[in-house]
């Protein structure tokens, strides 16, 4: 299935705080930059770094339901007004708490997201090419400053690989390159993993054309949930946002 067909004929140039930025899509040669940029933020690297070890420590329940509990307590007190948003965040943990047994603690797991060492630069290639019709960035002054790209898993479609360069953070760059991705592909929904800290600041961006939510667990897709429930006992806790039509 191709889930996206971008089609920039010309850069689209944006003003911003700091002046001019253009919107288009990476060269092959950009790609490489723009893994390795994403490799040192920590983002994506399930799907995008390249992986040696084959398994990980589970952190085990406890620690698990400790960090949800820290979370919820410091949105509910920095961000008073999502009280709805955090109930529907309590939802969906039940799922992510439910959907198996939790391992015990330092556990080992094996890799659930197919990571490995790319064995070639001709592999390498073919997954760089892959992604360029995805994947738009911003430039200013033809410099790389973000980026963001969408991605097919098994019949659903992400918003993942999402990087503004420190010294551009807070000025838009990141809801720039949301508002493109969305506004040029027709499909909804779309899913977007975020860690809690951070559900605010996205279900914003999310919603200005479109009906952004936390969803049930039961609303996200099988191979989603898989993915939801590991990276929980990996990396903390994580939901998934919910990105439909308006109606």
């Amino acid at each position: 299935m191709k889930i996206l067909d971008l089609k920039i004929s010309s850069p689209l140039k944006i003003k911003i705080a700091k002046g001019m930025i253009s919107i288009l899509h990476p060269s092959f040669v950009e790609m490489s930059f723009i893994i390795s940029q994403l490799s040192q933020e920590d983002l994506d690297l399930r799907r995008l770094a390249h992986i040696s070890k084959i398994s990980y420590p589970c952190k085990g329940v406890l620690w698990l339901k400790r960090q949800w509990q820290k979370v919820i307590l410091t949105i509910e007190k920095n961000h008073p007004n999502t009280i709805d948003t955090c109930e529907q965040i309590i939802k969906q943990s039940e799922g992510i708490l439910n959907y198996k047994s939790i391992p015990t603690k330092n556990s080992k797991i094996l890799d659930p997201f197919n990571m490995r060492i790319v064995e070639s630069k001709a592999s390498l290639k073919k997954i760089i090419t892959q992604q360029l019709s995805n994947t738009i960035i911003a430039k200013a002054s033809g410099i790389i400053i973000g980026v963001g790209r969408l991605l097919e898993v098994e019949n659903s479609v992400e918003i993942v690989s999402l990087w503004t360069q420190k010294e551009w953070r807070r000025n838009g760059i990141a809801t720039r390159i949301i508002e493109e991705l969305l506004r040029r592909t027709r499909i909804r929904p779309i899913y977007s993993f975020q860690n809690l800290n951070f559900v605010p600041f996205y279900l914003k961006r999310y919603s200005e054309n479109n009906n952004a939510y936390v969803c049930t667990f039961d609303e996200i897709p099988p191979p989603l949930q898989r993915d939801l429930f590991y990276m929980n006992n990996f990396w903390g806790p994580y939901i998934i946002i919910k990105i439909d039509s308006k109606n």
